[in-house]
């Protein structure tokens, strides 16, 4: 079960150089552990005379903490990954000042992990990426786990049998009889589907960006549930689940979300982009 999560953006016309950290490999904090920059590896960096600053975070959770997280690892300087290129392309594209993305990511209900990704591009000061994220880092330290809240909503404890989902092309609830064993889903990342399913795959997969602190700047990636409780997936639930996750990503900035037509056009390469660049952060955390 992986969770990730999330973009931030806001308008300025690039022109002065600012020093940046880099070549910092990922740093491992725990919760009781308070944020210093002398817990950054020997082998980090200055550059003076930098364009942007780069920062990476993940945010762990698992069933083993459930007051509060289970540890926070980051790094700065780029990565050389094919998401930062895209994302460099938003902002430059668009004369941005900054770009933060988050990623909540939750890969399956029983590995019992949920991971919050967040992939930082900035030009706003010096160490611009370094002050992010020692400011999430204080937001998250002091929230509490969220594993149970979602399994609740989401997941089948009890097992029973029947499986009953809404679809949103009926309009209705139905039983579900793709398979002996069967899914809800809310899939809401472009066109909105809300069905039975035979993907065995539970999961939530949410990311954002933050174009600034407006409610009609911010701009979903992916919106994606699959659960196996029954209802699940109908707009009940998924309201709120989408709160759960809105107070663990876009509140963090302080920001609230309101659909609308789209500042951005993203394709679906893009989203698959962003969860394998979360997921090789893992692996190399590992």
């Amino acid at each position: 079960m992986k969770i990730f999560f999330i973009i931030l953006i806001n308008s300025f016309q690039i022109s002065e150089q600012i020093s940046c950290i880099y070549q910092c490999s990922f740093v491992r904090i725990n919760h009781s552990t308070p944020f210093s920059k002398h817990l950054r590896p020997f082998e980090c960096y200055l550059d003076s005379n930098a364009k942007q600053c780069f920062g990476q975070l993940i945010i762990h959770y698992d069933n083993d903490n459930h007051h509060h997280l289970k540890y926070i690892t980051y790094a700065l300087g780029k990565r050389n990954h094919v998401i930062e290129t895209q994302i460099e392309e938003i902002l430059e594209k668009n004369n941005l000042k900054f770009v933060i993305y988050f990623v909540f990511l939750m890969e399956s209900f029983h590995t019992n992990q949920l991971l919050i990704g967040i992939h930082i591009v900035c030009q706003t000061s010096n160490e611009c990426a370094e002050l992010y994220i020692e400011d999430l880092f204080h937001f998250y330290v002091n929230k509490s786990n969220p594993m149970n809240q979602l399994k609740e909503l989401l997941y089948n404890l009890h097992e029973t049998p029947e499986l009953v989902c809404y679809n949103s092309e009926i309009k209705d609830f139905q039983e579900c009889s793709i398979s002996p064993r069967s899914t809800c889903i809310f899939n809401h990342t472009n066109i909105l589907h809300q069905r039975c399913s035979p993907d065995l795959h539970t999961r939530v997969e949410f990311g954002y960006i933050i174009t600034s602190k407006n409610e009609n700047s911010v701009e979903k990636t992916s919106e994606l549930i699959v659960c196996d409780a029954t209802a699940c997936n109908d707009e009940s639930k998924v309201e709120q689940v989408k709160a759960i996750i809105h107070n663990y990503t876009l509140s963090a900035m302080n920001v609230k979300f309101r659909s609308n037509g789209g500042i951005f056009k993203y394709d679906y390469i893009n989203i698959i982009s962003l969860f394998l660049f979360i997921i090789s952060m893992k692996i190399i955390d590992k």
